[in-house]
């Protein structure tokens, strides 16, 4: 009986010991932060190791997209503050930290839409190994906004399509509708689709009874976006065809010395053809 209580003793030693290690060892942390920016901007990205007087052999940094699940390499740092982009970087990227306190910051020059990918921070120390921290890069992209009818409506009895507005954007755009007078006239559908690379499509469409009265109307589309500092308006003047409702016909010119006859007719678009008789 005592051999048996003095083997499980020695297991809970070996057991304490190994937890020791482990809590040790967690000591090691890579800090790093997300980061946001909007197209063109410059962003920093973050990483730091905490918790080690351990030799830095190298700092790598890499990317992939959300999609992805092979990383490849774009900027390497070595221990005397040398760096070396790399897969054409070129001088993009720029080193703003620190080895000797172990800070592997670096500062992404003017970036793209394609630079919205998950970048990984690894430091490479003797002997403990590679600790490595990911960080999400999100770039804003400013929406593109366009308004325009589908199809040019025509005069009738049943709801259209009259205009659409659509505005693409990461992430995606609020698109609403300054109606005047014709709120009460006028209702709006709006749908959202998600596309690659987490852009969106908002589609915002006016829908109407098509009538000589909406022709020329001016109604606005209004566009917000998290990037945007000032909301973007864009002016439309409703286009209905219609065929001509009223013909009349007037004495032109009373100096000539002819008589002269006008037919007037009002459509939209105008009539291209006159026929005449008596």
């Amino acid at each position: 009986m005592a051999s048996v209580l003095l083997c499980l003793k020695d297991e809970v030693k070996k057991k304490m010991k190994t937890k020791i290690k482990v809590k040790n060892y967690q000591f090691y942390r890579n800090v790093a932060k997300h980061s946001t920016v909007t197209v063109g901007e410059d962003a920093i990205l973050f990483c730091q190791l905490i918790g080690t007087t351990e030799s830095i052999t190298r700092i790598t940094w890499q990317r992939r997209t959300h999609k992805s699940f092979t990383n490849e390499n774009i900027f390497v740092i070595i221990p005397d503050g040398k760096t070396e982009s790399v897969n054409g970087f070129g001088d993009r990227i720029e080193f703003v930290g620190n080895t000797k306190e172990y800070n592997s910051t670096v500062r992404m020059k003017n970036v793209t839409s394609l630079d919205h990918q998950i970048y990984t921070c690894i430091f490479n120390i003797f002997p403990s190994g590679p600790f490595e921290k990911e960080i999400n890069l999100n770039v804003y992209v400013p929406p593109e906004v366009s308004v325009f009818p589908d199809v040019t409506p025509v005069v009738g009895d049943s709801e259209v399509i009259l205009v659409s507005c659509i505005a693409r954007s990461r992430p995606g755009s609020e698109v609403t509708w300054n109606l005047g007078a014709l709120e009460s006239s006028l209702r709006i559908k709006t749908d959202v689709s998600a596309g690659p690379n987490d852009y969106y499509t908002v589609c915002s469409r006016l829908i109407g009874v098509p009538s000589k009265e909406l022709n020329k109307q001016n109604v606005q589309c209004l566009v917000n976006h998290i990037s945007l500092k000032k909301e973007i308006v864009l002016n439309y003047a409703l286009v209905i065809h219609y065929p001509p409702q009223t013909v009349s016909i007037t004495s032109g010119n009373p100096s000539t010395k002819h008589q002269e006859f006008l037919c007037v007719a009002d459509a939209n678009p105008k009539p291209m053809l006159y026929t005449w008789s008596r």
